[in-house]
């Protein structure tokens, strides 16, 4: 019966290729269990407003620094991919960081503060007087279909996704909203709550998760309501010494990371609820399983649940991705990468093209812990830390490498990685070079006997036949 309605919303939608049946039969997808297939139906149509509208519900993959895990619940790729685009950056400086969403794809550079001017344009003639040389970030919005640029937000970095929201920080790490299709901007949040901006911020910015905006001061931690379309009233104050290092919000835990020490507070109310010195780590994870702390450089890897304790530790080994039920993770001198059991730390299996074989084949042992990791559902991928523009994927119940894609034309090593919905984003750093990003996409296969009802079939140009 439901086969049946699908069917005759499908050739309501070839008939007439309007919106209003576009959004009919997603949302019947959707009811259907089947939100892959509604994202892969909206897509088509993103022009539309409320296309868009359905769009931002779907989940995006943000930039959240080293301090948040991010897993994104959306359909993996598991067969060969195509690069569906490849553009070049503009010549703005290194590539640092990539968020995705079905609405937008944000890109940030660094340009170096002696090239701006006034206006706070690139190559300005009448430079501006500066107190710093440090790079000074700008977030480039592009279409997620086409690569396409939108549009520039000056002085902005650590982009993240929020329903039809993008959120930035400024400068000073002060978060600023626009609108996650046009950039456009809606409201300046600190100034909007009358904060007081501090001349050199707080090196962590602000954080989102669990429909809260954390915001650093000199001398306190505030969390704000946060829905998606705007900032509410203050849910806590949490009293700090200094600014933080690290930041992130994930299930009912914020984890603050200090230079020497790290503690992890009540969510719904700031207080803390365990506290311990870094104990030779110097970066930690956050999701809302607990956390998993380490040195960037060989361990000890500290497995904890979401009151602190100490679950596991192995004495040198490095985290690359970790999951509710999986951590992935490096050891020294060895080129391969083992899957753990989250609970116990033992190992579950090894990434591997097949029995007795190992990443050295497509990764160099010296690359093999730089390369940028994503997860989604139970899919593992990985983009090469070396210029081979390699790209995997990995089961992550088995560790068996699902495909392996050589970009054409070496590229340099990847900066950063980022997956939605049959999409994988991958951000080249432009060392030595200008800098691009690229979308690896699932094969197309319109003549796929197996496809299930209400799937559609498309067209080259994207349309439904």
């Amino acid at each position: 019966m439901i086969d049946d309605q699908l069917r005759e919303l499908e050739r309501a939608l070839r008939a007439s290729r309007a919106p209003a049946d576009r959004l009919r039969l997603a949302d019947a997808l959707a009811r259907a269990g089947r939100d892959d297939d509604a994202l892969a139906t909206l897509r088509i149509g993103a022009d539309d407003p409320e296309v868009r509208m359905a769009l931002a519900r779907f989940p995006a993959w943000s930039d959240r620094g080293p301090w948040a895990a991010m897993t994104i619940d959306a359909r993996p790729i598991r067969t060969a991919p195509v690069v569906r685009w490849r553009v070049p950056l503009p010549d703005l400086g290194r590539a640092e960081a990539i968020a995705a969403s079905p609405l937008g794809v944000a890109i940030v550079c660094g340009v170096p503060a002696h090239a701006l001017g006034p206006s706070g344009a690139p190559n300005d003639p009448a430079l501006a007087i500066t107190f710093s040389t440090e790079p000074v970030p700008i977030t480039i919005l592009l279409d997620p279909e086409t690569g396409q640029e939108r549009v520039r937000i000056e002085g902005a970095r650590r982009p993240r996704f929020v329903g039809d929201r993008l959120i930035v920080d400024d400068r000073d790490g002060s978060p600023v909203m626009h609108d996650a299709s046009t950039g456009a901007l809606i409201s300046d949040i600190a100034s909007d709550l009358g904060r007081e901006r501090h001349r050199f911020g707080s090196i962590a910015g602000s954080a989102l998760g669990a429909g809260l905006l954390l915001m650093p001061a000199p001398r306190s931690l505030d969390a704000h309501r946060f829905d998606g379309a705007g900032v509410g009233e203050r849910a806590w104050r949490a009293s700090r010494d200094r600014y933080p290092v690290g930041l992130a919000v994930a299930g009912t835990r914020v984890l603050v990371w200090e230079n020497v020490s790290f503690e992890l507070l009540d969510a719904a109310t700031g207080r803390s609820v365990f506290h311990a010195a870094a104990d030779g780590a110097d970066t930690g994870q956050l999701d809302e399983v607990g956390v998993v702390t380490a040195g960037r450089r060989w361990g000890p890897l500290v497995c904890r649940d979401a009151d602190g304790a100490e679950l596991w530790r192995h004495e040198e080994a490095m985290p690359l991705a970790i999951a509710p039920d999986v951590v992935v993770a490096v050891a020294p001198r060895r080129p391969e990468v083992a899957i753990l059991d989250r609970a116990t730390g033992e190992p579950r299996g090894r990434v591997a093209a097949s029995a007795g074989s190992s990443l050295g084949g497509f990764f160099s042992e010296d690359h093999l812990a730089s390369a940028r990791w994503a997860i989604a559902r139970d899919v593992v991928y990985a983009a090469s830390g070396d210029p081979t523009g390699t790209v995997i994927a990995a089961d992550l119940r088995s560790g068996r490498i699902l495909w392996v894609l050589q970009r054409e034309d070496a590229s340099p090593p990847a900066q950063a990685i980022a997956a939605i919905g049959d999409r994988v984003y991958v951000l080249d750093a432009g060392v030595g070079g200008r800098a691009s990003v690229s979308c690896v996409a699932a094969h197309p296969r319109p003549d796929d006997p197996r496809r299930p009802p209400g799937q559609l079939e498309l067209e080259p140009d994207g349309q439904p036949r």
